[in-house]
C-alpha cells in the first residue's frame, strides 16, 4: 500500500468519525484550532497530519488511543508483504 492510500484511508476515517460526532469541518477545526483547509486536506487523502493535529483529533472526537494506533497502521501497511 502506498503512502497515499494510507493517507486516504485515514482520511476517511476522521471523516466517518467526524459526522458521527455531529461536527462539521470548520466546527472540528475551529474545536481543534487548525485551518479548515488543514481538516479538508486530511479528510481527502491530501495531508500526512502532524503529530500534535493527530493529538488535537484523538481528544477532539474522543478517539481512544488514535496517536499510537496511527503510528501502529502506519507501521502495519508499511511493512514488506509477506512471502
Amino acid at each position: 500500500m502506498s503512502n497515499g492510500d494510507f493517507y486516504k484511508l485515514f482520511g476517511d476515517y476522521i471523516r466517518e468519525r467526524r459526522i458521527k460526532c455531529g461536527y462539521t469541518q470548520e466546527a472540528l477545526a475551529l474545536e481543534m484550532k487548525v485551518a479548515t483547509s488543514t481538516l479538508e486536506k486530511i479528510e481527502r487523502g491530501e495531508s500526512n497530519p502532524k503529530h500534535d493535529t493527530i493529538w488535537k483529533l484523538a481528544i477532539t472526537l474522543k478517539l481512544d488511543d488514535i496517536y499510537n494506533n496511527y503510528i501502529e497502521f502506519w507501521k502495519i501497511v508499511h511493512q514488506p508483504p509477506s512471502k
